[in-house]
């Protein structure tokens, strides 16, 4: 019967590169279980081929080029469990990144597809002890020569093309608002600065566009582009926008005091006044949020109807719970269909792997 069973050593042989991974440590050596993947063996397979690792890098995605720029800080070293992502290894490979990454930015794709591709761009900002480094406290010039701010200056200056906006023009303004968002907090480490060669596109779009989106393209512009804001942003657009938001709070205020401590005769009612409450709430936020930022780079004094509406999203009540109906789930135990101490074993674990 004992020779039936294989020895610890031969099982964790036979699982090391699928269930198992060894691991040495402080202590000495240990074991720890990994979920096998199609992606953890492509990656195995891609760190050791070169050639196929050069092609895979001329013809990733947007999510495949995420997954590289990631990796990009540790570039020429050897991949470890703890680097789950596709390492470049030399400066052939670089180019290539740099090359699908200025042809596909500016190709047509979703806008959450250029968000992801900008996003993963932070990662290759500078960093110390886990923070990133301040821009007072670094040397750009030594930065932009190295590999991540190659790749990082290279993914600025795509997004700032105008082939971005050419390939891309039924975007909605508020989609362009996400990136420009993110573009404007890399773009300070990229020397020079690129100039965004579509902003008067955008901006010519605010009267089609819907007041949120535009506020926030100009409290952007105000920020990051002062010249330019004070060309386009003039008194009469101040005064038309200041209306319709001065409009949008009170009708908001006056649908939030009707909703203001409301009593529900019954447990449906109070969950359909309770998703409305809800509803209301955050449209009230996301109002007063936009309403701020355009009273403040707008310099106009905030109307009444602003601090009621604060005022009123600070001190609404809750609908209230219908007093009458009796929980009828109160007292119920639930059983679980497994019993406990039957439920944590091996063959279970197995199992949910």
């Amino acid at each position: 019967m004992k020779d039936e069973y294989l020895s610890f050593e031969q099982c964790l042989s036979r699982l090391e590169h699928s269930f198992l991974r060894k691991a040495q440590g402080f202590w000495g050596a240990h074991v720890d279980f990994q979920h096998p993947s199609l992606r953890d063996m492509l990656l195995k397979l891609l760190q050791d081929n070169p050639i196929a690792r050069l092609n895979y890098i001329s013809m990733a995605s947007s999510h495949g080029l995420s997954d590289i720029i990631q990796g990009i800080p540790y570039y020429a070293q050897r991949a470890t469990h703890e680097v789950h992502n596709l390492i470049v290894r030399n400066k052939r490979e670089l180019e290539a990144l740099k090359q699908r990454l200025e042809n596909i930015i500016s190709a047509t794709m979703p806008s959450e597809d250029h968000l992801l591709i900008i996003n993963s761009a932070e990662s290759l900002l500078p960093r110390k002890k886990g923070g990133i480094i301040e821009l007072a406290d670094l040397d750009l010039k030594s930065f932009q020569k190295s590999h991540s701010g190659k790749v990082l200056k290279t993914i600025i200056n795509s997004f700032a093309n105008e082939d971005i906006y050419k390939n891309n023009k039924t975007r909605q303004l508020g989609s362009w608002v996400k990136i420009l968002n993110k573009f404007y907090k890399l773009v300070q480490y990229v020397v020079p600065i690129p100039h965004l060669a579509y902003l008067r596109n955008l901006v010519s779009r605010i009267k089609k566009e819907d007041i949120t989106d535009s506020i926030q393209l100009f409290d952007l512009l105000s920020t990051y582009e002062p010249i330019f804001f004070n060309q386009v942003f003039s008194k009469e657009l101040a005064d038309q926008w200041g209306e319709e938001i001065a409009s949008r709070l009170e009708d908001c205020r006056n649908s939030g005091n009707d909703i203001d401590g409301i009593v529900s005769s019954s447990r449906e009612e109070y969950d359909e006044k309770y998703a409305e409450f809800d509803d209301w709430r955050s449209e009230a936020e996301e109002l007063l949020e936009n309403a701020f930022l355009f009273y403040e780079f707008s310099e106009i004094e905030g109307p009444a109807a602003l601090e009621n509406l604060d005022n009123l999203v600070n001190n609404i009540a809750e609908p209230l719970e219908p007093e009458d109906e009796e929980d009828e789930e109160e007292g119920i135990d639930y059983e679980p269909d497994i019993p406990l101490e039957n439920y944590w074993t091996i063959e279970r674990l197995f199992e949910d792997l």
